[in-house]
C-alpha cells in the first residue's frame, strides 16, 4: 500500500531487503535458525554489495525508507474511519475506509 509512494529506486532497494528476509523466514524452522541466517549474511551486507554502498549506508538507507513508509501509513490512518452499514445485505458489517 504505502510502498507505492516510494521512488522506484527506493522500492527496488526495499523489495530487495524484504525478499532476502522472507527467504530467510521460509528457510528457517525456528527463530534461532532465522537469527543464524541473519548473522551469517545480513540483508544489509547483500544490499551493500549489490547497490555499491557500505553496510552502514545500506542500513541507514533502509531505516530512512522505513521511516518514510511509516509516515505514509500514519498519514493514511489519520484519515481512516469506521463505517457501519445497517442495510440488510451489509447487516452487522463494519468497514474501514480512508477519506
Amino acid at each position: 500500500m504505502a510502498q507505492r509512494s516510494l521512488s522506484e529506486e527506493k522500492r527496488i532497494f526495499h523489495s530487495f531487503i524484504e525478499e532476502i528476509e522472507l527467504a530467510y523466514v521460509n528457510q528457517a524452522e525456528t527463530a534461532e535458525q532465522y537469527f543464524n541466517l541473519l548473522t551469517l549474511q545480513h540483508p544489509y551486507q547483500q544490499a551493500a554489495a549489490k547497490f555499491n554502498m557500505t553496510v552502514e549506508e545500506a542500513r541507514q538507507y533502509m531505516l530512512a525508507i522505513d521511516a518514510e513508509l511509516q509516515g505514509e501509513v500514519d498519514r493514511k490512518m489519520k484519515s481512516a474511519v469506521w463505517l457501519e452499514y445497517n442495510q440488510s445485505h451489509f447487516q452487522n458489517k463494519n468497514f474501514l475506509t480512508f477519506l
